[in-house]
């Protein structure tokens, strides 16, 4: 049902929140469905920091969030790459709230290819089968027909052991610092993964990197070996070591005279 009646905007479009639950492609097709006063409707499209405002204090009254007309065409490039409108108007603005769009959700649910605005005043990227609120637009020329887009899924997840002699090696796992020290276990989606290892002293490590496949539901291991040791020592010049047995020689017969 709608919160209120349609509120209209200085561009001449109406807008409404209906508040009854959907997912994203039914909210797509009941908006698309929906006219008002001879304009036809489709999920809100939101192309400047105005007509944003508008609709954030005008309907997101709750600790809610509201489906808008943002969507990724299976393939994109994730998270940010390739996003439209319904309507196809030109992607030109965004109110990303902060680390959004991440295509990954609550339990590592993805991909999240579609768009709620939210409480927090900004946009997120979520699960196109999640059930939401959305908001309509009206306007007077329709949008056309709606997306395909992909429903989320859970990843297959297995472990990862990352273990090194000596112990206490820094883990850098697919590129990305993790902040763990060996031995550690990390829980991963199912497929190949690279792991290296670092640790003060040690010069070299074999292997140098591993890459191994991660099972869905089971356990890879890279184990690594350090060559490690005190730093060598540096040889002194002929001067240093003139001026070293100088300092010495010095400290003798300053201990002689005091006694």
């Amino acid at each position: 049902m709608a919160l209120a009646v349609p509120t209209l905007w200085t561009n001449g479009h109406y807008y409404e929140l209906v508040s009854s639950s959907a997912t994203w492609p039914a909210a797509c097709t009941a908006a698309n469905s929906s006219s008002y006063l001879g304009n036809a409707g489709h999920l809100a499209t939101i192309t400047s920091i105005e007509e944003h405002d508008f609709i954030y204090t005008t309907f997101i009254s709750g600790p809610f969030d509201a489906w808008i007309g943002a969507y990724q065409p299976p393939g994109s490039g994730e998270p940010s790459g390739n996003w439209h409108w319904v309507t196809g108007e030109t992607w030109n603005f965004t109110k990303w709230f902060g680390g959004q769009p991440s295509n990954v959700g609550a339990f590592g649910l993805v991909p999240e290819d579609v768009a709620v605005i939210g409480s927090i005043n900004g946009w997120n990227d979520d699960c196109a089968n999640a059930s939401k609120y959305y908001i309509i637009e009206y306007e007077s020329v329709a949008s056309g027909s709606c997306p395909t887009v992909e429903a989320c899924t859970t990843p297959s997840l297995g472990s990862l052991q990352v273990t090194s002699s000596p112990a206490g090696a820094s883990i850098t796992l697919d590129g990305n610092a993790t902040g763990q020290v060996t031995p550690f276990t990390f829980t991963v989606p199912a497929g190949s993964h690279t792991a290296i290892v670092s640790k003060s002293l040690c010069s070299a490590w074999s292997p140098a990197s591993c890459t191994t496949i991660v099972p869905n539901g089971g356990v890879a291991a890279c184990s690594f070996t350090g060559t490690c040791g005190p730093p060598p020592a540096v040889p002194m010049s002929g001067g240093a070591l003139l001026w070293l047995m100088a300092v010495l020689m010095a400290g003798v017969a300053a201990r002689r005279l005091s006694r």
